[in-house]
């Protein structure tokens, strides 16, 4: 009997919870006790009683696991259903007190809405425009280069840049693995069957895609050489127009469309995540850059331009080179480019460079508006509970934890 007491000691004076391999132990224990104690009653000595008593229990490990996964699986299924009562208890205790006080339950709601409604729609836009990676592989090593020139007041400007300049700075640039050229964008009117259209137009140069690491959804990009002049009328489709005319029917690729009163080929469609560099929008339709002599001169500013910079090249040494090869221009070209230089800027800084300011700043207002906020529902919920005081004390007497409370 001192080692029922002691079992049943154990069992009941534990802080930390139920430990099932430990009952099972005791009850086991506590079974070949007894029998040894039946048998010493027989005349048998202690230790031949326990052997007996063990013998007859049998195979103690097989009996011990069988009962542990026993107990364990009703524990389990024992705290399920406690939780499980709790909840419900609480949503009933809870729809009651709304049901009492819809005024407090309404004005807190209204609270809580007014300061997170502003916040989730600007971490949308901070998330897709600051934060958000730019759909393009590996897009921190994309930079976009421009030309600089001296400003009235002293500063430094930055434009467009030429086509016989990009000539150059492609040819005598070490720092880029590829550099390639986009032209301003235009339009076009669709001729098709149906309602004419009038499309957004981006003129790109061959290598652009490649430069960017983009993929088509269907078809191929532009070839080597079908951004030169007299190069076959081809285009692709931007996703959305291809969705939205076409219905997204993959057979566009190889047939004909018209724009501008031109037979052009679609030869593939871009993904609707890929935009042109200076722009936010997808356009509808992308054209292999075409220059023109009259373009092409190093006094026609027209053109913008990035570059990939290669494996272990910093923007620092880029920019160092870039500088040096503006200067060797300058000097061979005085009449048109006296003054002017060239300045290499991550593309994600000429993306979101400029909103980044007013962006963070609308985001710390919204922070702002959701703390007062909270501080007027803390508040009202401060105000309630006061108000339940003798509620909660007869809840606490009752044995109610802090939590449910």
């Amino acid at each position: 009997m001192a080692a029922e007491r002691e079992a049943l000691w154990r069992r009941y004076a534990r802080l930390t919870g139920p430990d099932v391999a430990a009952d099972v132990d005791d009850e086991m224990e506590l079974h070949i006790q007894l029998l040894a104690e039946k048998y010493a009653r027989q005349g048998l000595p202690p230790e031949e009683a326990r052997a007996m008593a063990t013998r007859e229990f049998g195979d103690r490990e097989r009996a011990r696991a069988e009962c542990v996964q026993i107990d364990e699986s009703r524990l389990r299924g024992a705290r399920r259903a406690a939780r499980l009562h709790d909840v419900w208890q609480d949503v009933r205790h809870g729809a009651r007190r709304l049901l009492k006080s819809p005024l407090f339950a309404a004005v807190t709601v209204l609270t809580l809405a007014v300061g997170t409604g502003p916040n989730i729609a600007i971490f949308s836009i901070v998330n897709g425009v600051l934060l958000r990676p730019l759909p393009y592989a590996d897009p921190d090593r994309v930079v976009r280069l421009d030309e600089t020139f001296p400003l009235p007041d002293g500063a430094s400007g930055t434009g467009s840049v030429s086509y016989a300049n990009f000539v150059d700075w492609r040819a005598g640039s070490r720092s880029f693995s590829a550099m390639a050229i986009a032209g301003y964008p235009g339009s076009a009117n669709l001729e098709q069957a149906g309602e004419p259209e009038r499309l957004s137009v981006a003129p790109v140069g061959a290598g652009l895609f490649p430069l960017l690491g983009v993929r088509p959804l269907a078809g191929r990009l532009f070839a080597p050489g079908e951004d030169s002049a007299g190069g076959p009328p081809v285009v692709v489709l931007g996703e959305a127009f291809w969705r939205r005319r076409f219905a997204g029917d993959p057979a566009i690729v190889g047939r004909t469309i018209v724009l501008d009163g031109v037979a052009t080929t679609v030869i593939g469609v871009l993904p609707a995540a890929v935009t042109f560099p200076s722009r936010s929008t997808p356009f509808d339709v992308w054209a292999p850059l075409r220059v023109s002599p009259q373009s092409g001169g190093r006094g026609s500013h027209s053109y913008a331009v990035l570059g990939r910079l290669a494996d272990g090249v910093t923007l620092g040494q880029a920019q160092a080179e870039m500088t040096q090869i503006a200067a060797r221009i300058a000097r061979e070209h005085p009449a048109e480019q006296e003054k002017r230089g060239v300045r290499a800027t991550p593309l994600r800084e000429t993306v979101v460079g400029r909103v980044r300011p007013q962006l963070l700043m609308l985001l710390g207002a919204a922070g702002l508006v959701l703390l007062i906020a909270c501080a007027n529902a803390a508040s009202l919920l401060l105000a309630r509970a006061a108000a339940r005081s003798r509620e909660v004390a007869v809840l606490a007497a009752l044995g109610a934890s802090r939590r449910r409370v």
